[in-house]
């Protein structure tokens, strides 16, 4: 008996002391688990680490709809717009107080030199997923703009003259030179909304837009609509539900936990890609478009009403009128697109396609706004382009804005003036 408690005994000792050892053995671990794990996904998915990281970032974080707090891009209800942006600013925006990704607030006196070009749409033109401001679509096309003055001033020879030359021989060269533009300080102002459709973005230049003196206007839309139920006019924010005293703050308490939790190497590397799955299976679900041809025919319908309706109110505006790119537009995918795209629901791509080639085929009398359909704007490029179904890559987002570049042109382009 005695023999049995001391062998009882020893085990458990053994037992406990076999615990300890395993615990410092983790605590040991676990930190170079969390250099490997790190290591390893900088090394093989530094994309997939980065696109996680900014799909939390610019996820819409609605102040008046019990998400207050964590990370986000902070959003409120509006009576007329639906809802806007609020002012804000973190390591990858910036935010004015009138809702435009800036970096510092838009006067209403604009200077006399300053041509205004302003970028309307949903959350491409915002430029979503876009490193910081510089990356977004609209930075990279002031810049463009920018350069193309500079060349003017450096490289003069290599455009229309500024005043018609004298003889034949010179006229005739100049025909094949590309236009000067209009001379001045161009800012471009992003003023795209995450989630935006035409009625918003219509609501949008009505009651903000026009009090900043608008030379041109780029609307860089048609997904958002195509998602849109026929029942609605413009986007909403969701329906707001009661929130019991105390629910904020555990679930501001949750947010820092996941937070925290989500920020560990080692975390993400046992994900692999279980997140970005989810979010492309989620936010881009295939029933978000229109499921019979009559459906489909009531958006369209709305968008080209908007589209006219917009017509008029930016009668002598010269507009330019974008259908986005999309995935489905391009036929040469690199891996990370094919990927991405083998996870959309089956239903996704024939009713993305028949989308846009609804609204590409009625196109309507739009006065005069030029309408251009981008949605194959990178058919052929092998490189990728696309981070999620409409989300760009920084060379999406720069070969986009050149594509928007050349059909600003010659809404800017200065005609040679008769030789004094």
């Amino acid at each position: 008996m005695r023999r049995y408690s001391y062998y009882g005994y020893g085990r458990r000792r053994s037992l406990g002391r076999w615990l300890i050892y395993g615990a410092i053995a983790l605590v040991l671990l676990l930190p170079l688990a969390e250099f490997g794990a790190g290591r390893w996904l900088a090394a093989r998915q530094p994309d997939r680490q980065t696109t996680v990281s900014l799909q939390q970032a610019y996820r819409l974080r609605w102040q008046d709809g019990g998400d207050p707090t964590g990370e986000g891009l902070a959003v409120q209800a509006h009576p007329l717009l639906g809802y806007e942006l609020l002012p804000q600013r973190s390591d990858r925006w910036r935010i004015d107080r009138q809702g435009f990704r800036l970096a510092a607030d838009l006067s209403e006196t604009k200077p006399a030199d300053e041509i205004r070009i302003f970028v309307l749409g949903n959350s491409t033109a915002f430029g979503s997923l876009a490193a910081n401001n510089e990356g977004a679509v609209g930075a990279q096309l002031e810049t463009l703009l920018q350069e193309r003055l500079q060349s003017q001033k450096t490289q003069p020879t290599r455009f229309k003259p500024v005043y018609l030359p004298f003889y034949a021989d010179q006229i005739e060269a100049m025909a094949a030179l590309p236009p000067r533009i209009r001379e001045g300080k161009y800012r471009v102002i992003p003023a795209g909304v995450p989630g935006y459709a035409s009625g918003n973005e219509l609501a949008l230049l009505v009651h903000r837009v026009l009090d900043f003196a608008p030379d041109a206007v780029i609307l860089l839309d048609g997904y958002e609509d195509l998602r849109l139920p026929e029942t609605q006019a413009a986007a909403a924010p969701p329906a707001k539900a009661s929130i019991a005293p105390g629910l904020a703050y555990r679930q501001h308490l949750q947010a820092q936990f996941q937070s925290w939790w989500q920020s560990w190497h080692l975390v993400q590397w046992l994900r692999g890609d279980w997140q970005a799955a989810a979010h492309v299976e989620t936010t881009f679900a295939g029933d978000r478009f229109a499921a019979t041809p009559t459906a489909l025919a009531a958006r369209v319908q709305r968008y080209h009403r908007n589209l006219k309706q917009t017509a008029r109110v930016l009668r002598g505006v010269p507009t330019l009128v974008a259908l986005q790119p999309e995935i489905t537009g391009k036929s040469k995918l690199a891996p990370s697109e094919q990927a991405m795209r083998q996870r959309l629901d089956p239903l996704y791509p024939a009713r993305a396609i028949a989308g846009y080639e609804a609204l590409n085929r009625r196109q309507g009398d739009f006065g005069h706004l030029r309408f251009s359909n981008l949605h194959r704007l990178f058919d052929n490029t092998a490189e990728a382009m696309f981070v999620d179904p409409i989300h760009l890559t920084a060379a999406g987002n720069r070969r986009l804005a050149e594509r928007l570049y050349s059909l600003l042109e010659p809404v800017l382009a200065t005609t040679p003036l008769p030789n004094p």
